[in-house]
């Protein structure tokens, strides 16, 4: 939540690209919280002391948080697109308004691909001890791998491959940007500047650290779901499944911060403000808690 804490504070931080910034931040958050605990509990007892609702929940949230981190990339790609390779149409069309329904259909289309296999009777979710997380169980292996094949195409490749054009053709637009500074030493006349070419290094960063992650994730489960569950995965994989997934809820904000001016700017102060506001000063062998403002 310190992304979203951030932009509250900062009035700079508040642009339209951050919109989907702010809502993927939000996305690892849920997964945090609706998704990670009842794993943990798994994890250290090795049971799963909840509900069969309770487990298809989470089952739920676990897929949809996945999806739907990686098509608000996408929509961030998009966004990044037309604001560094076509400025004149980013105005036109990319509005809070519209930013604010994309971010709605997004999360409609990211709910429909998690929740098709149960809205259809196709699967129920059941405890997988292995990935230490609730996972589809399909009434046939046709069906399993169909769905999987379905997310795979629809989710996974299609969103890769407009990301993929989409910074490819930001990238070659910021080197011919630099050679056109090079030659013509006039950055007046040309439209990009610094700090939009450092913003979209970062999301793009982010990008690469969410694949990462997830990646590898993806390759398990059609490995898994194409052998119909009959290949015996060693139990150190599927640890770095559920490692890599809940550890990419937390990478977000070190790139950011790393890679973002403003971004690390307010972090910085959010977490100096913490620090100050907690810290425990002795005075005359006694321990009192400072109570020290921060000043906008």
């Amino acid at each position: 939540m310190l992304v979203c804490w951030a932009v509250y504070r900062n009035q700079r931080l508040r642009t339209i690209p951050n919109i989907y910034v702010v809502t993927l931040a939000m996305s690892d958050a849920l997964m945090a919280v609706l998704c990670m605990p009842m794993s943990v509990v798994l994890l250290i007892t090795g049971e799963w002391p909840f509900s069969s609702a309770v487990c298809h929940f989470q089952g739920f949230f676990c897929f949809f948080c996945a999806l739907y981190s990686l098509l608000l990339m996408t929509a961030t790609a998009v966004n990044r697109y037309f604001r560094v390779v076509k400025p004149n149409l980013y105005r036109q069309r990319f509005k809070v308004k519209s930013t604010c329904i994309s971010v709605v259909a997004i999360t409609l289309f990211a709910a429909f691909g998690a929740g098709l296999s149960s809205m259809a009777q196709w699967a129920t979710f059941i405890v997988h001890y292995g990935k230490v997380i609730c996972f589809m169980d399909f009434d046939t292996p046709y069906l399993d791998m169909a769905y999987m094949a379905y997310l795979d195409v629809i989710y996974i490749s299609v969103p890769i491959g407009i990301i993929t054009f989409a910074y490819y053709k930001i990238f070659t637009t910021i080197k011919q940007h630099n050679q056109e500074m090079n030659n013509t030493r006039k950055g007046a006349t040309l439209r990009l500047n610094v700090e939009e070419v450092k913003i979209t290094k970062a999301l793009f960063a982010a990008v690469l650290g969410f694949i990462l992650c997830w990646g590898p994730i993806a390759i398990i489960d059609m490995v898994d779901s194409f052998s119909a569950h009959k290949l015996a995965i060693p139990r150190q994989v599927f640890m770095l499944y559920i490692y890599l997934g809940f550890g990419s809820c937390f990478i977000n904000p070190v790139i950011y911060g790393v890679m973002n001016r403003a971004f690390r700017a307010e972090f910085l102060r959010v977490l100096t403000f913490w620090k100050r506001k907690n810290e425990v000063v002795q005075l005359d062998g006694t321990f009192t808690v400072a109570a020290l403002s921060f000043s906008q």
